[in-house]
């Protein structure tokens, strides 16, 4: 365990002195190891790609009401399948 954690370190402070990040592949199973500049300039080519915009509101809480909402919905309808009450 105190060997994983060294080598670990090491990687990652080999990592932070030549800028670089670890990332996971878009596709297959793979990750792929890239300066953090490059991959900081593709972030806005693939937001322009993708229709993706950013917005200042927070939609955390409205998102949060909605899937309790949609939980306890589930709920509700397995109880009422369990007691028969369809």
């Amino acid at each position: 365990m105190k060997k994983e954690r060294h080598i670990l370190n090491n990687i990652k402070e080999k990592l932070l002195m030549n800028n670089v990040t670890i990332t996971k592949a878009d596709k297959g199973n793979a990750i792929v190891v890239t300066y953090l500049d490059q991959y900081r300039n593709k972030i806005p080519d693939f937001d322009s790609n993708n229709n993706i915009s950013t917005t200042n509101n927070d939609f955390t809480k409205t998102f949060q009401k909605k899937l309790r909402n949609s939980t306890n919905e589930c709920h509700l309808t397995r109880v009422n399948k369990i007691n028969g009450n369809t």
